[in-house]
């Protein structure tokens, strides 16, 4: 009788664990032995192998300890202790209550090995487009896996929503598809040490560590701005300052090209006004209509260039927090 590519694929995943299990064996119970491993559900874990049990493998990550179950192995090649300590942070991209956040983050941190992201924060791929598309989605963790699915990296996505019976904490990656695991905590408090549980536990990972206490050096949450259309372009002309409106994109170059244009288009103005116009008070105001008449279109064309480079369909522009306590301008366009 044929076997059904589920069959298959149960039957590769057992021999590749018990392949595993043959390497540790073979090299000694004192080797550490490390592995980077693919699972089906699109994770690519660096780690070292503790132990084989009947449910799957046991293998330690700078986040604690998880079991992989041997049905999810995809792949599995040796690497080196340097690659192992040297690997990437988890990323973590999270939307839930105001409130609980500040918390949430600070535990996130606290277990190690996570790189807490604020859904609207624009970095690892995520832009204006993702997080329009995540916002629509109010919390629904299958959906805002989705919108994410796409993105080079995987990443964990993390919800906290309300349901009849109370707040439910939820987590899937990014890259398992429609029929990907969900974990799902019912949070009957919100105190830190239920809280803390319950991360580790849709995390699939045990951290050996108690939750920490409160930060109160945690980072300023990021501030996002107004996403950019040619209606807010042409609004923002009117401001008196020349290549404004590329500026608010973080657009340097038409910054420069609108206060060139200006200061080369008053100077020839200026130039002819003062032939016709012979009273001080007279040539200033003529002047200076002429000067704020220039700037607006000045600041229409190199806004709407800047706005077209980056598609033409929105722009979000958002200030983030850095480590040494300043900030960065980051601009993302829908496409």
């Amino acid at each position: 009788m044929a076997q059904t590519a589920s069959d298959l694929h149960r039957l590769g995943s057992a021999l590749l664990g018990a392949g595993l299990l043959g390497l540790a064996v073979s090299a000694g119970a004192t080797e550490p032995q490390y592995r980077r491993v693919q699972l089906v559900d699109g994770r690519e874990l660096l780690a070292e192998v503790e132990s084989t049990e009947a449910q799957g493998l046991r293998m330690k990550v700078p986040q604690g300890s998880t079991l992989v179950s041997f049905e999810l192995l995809r792949d599995m090649v040796p690497i080196s202790y340097a690659e192992y300590v040297e690997q990437p942070d988890w990323i973590v991209y999270y939307n839930v209550p105001d409130d609980l956040e500040d918390e949430v983050v600070d535990l996130l941190r606290g277990i190690g090995g996570i790189a807490p992201q604020h859904y609207r924060m624009m970095a690892n791929g995520v832009n204006g487009a993702v997080i329009s598309d995540v916002e629509a989605c109010s919390r629904a963790v299958d959906c805002v896996a989705a919108a994410v699915s796409g993105l080079d990296r995987w990443m964990w996505v993390l919800t906290i929503d309300s349901n009849p019976a109370g707040l439910v904490m939820q987590a899937k990656v990014s890259k398992s598809g429609a029929t990907g695991h969900v974990g799902k905590v019912q949070l009957e408090d919100t105190d830190r040490q239920t809280v803390w549980d319950a991360l580790q536990e849709v995390l699939m990972v045990t951290s050996d560590k108690s939750a920490p206490r409160p930060d109160a050096s945690a980072q300023p949450r990021p501030v996002a701005r107004t996403p950019f259309t040619a209606k807010r372009v042409n609004d923002l002309s009117f401001v008196p300052v020349p290549g404004i409106t590329s500026l608010a994109q973080g657009d340097l170059v038409g910054f420069g090209a609108g206060g060139g244009m200006v200061g080369l288009g008053a100077g020839v103005w200026f130039a002819l006004v003062g032939q016709a116009e012979q009273s001080p008070a007279g040539l200033a105001a003529v002047g200076g209509i002429g000067y704020c008449a220039m700037t607006v279109w000045a600041n229409r064309v190199v806004g709407h260039r800047s706005l077209e480079r980056r598609g033409g369909r929105g722009v979000t522009v958002t200030a983030l927090p850095t480590e040494g306590g300043g900030a960065q301008l980051t601009v993302s366009s829908r496409r």
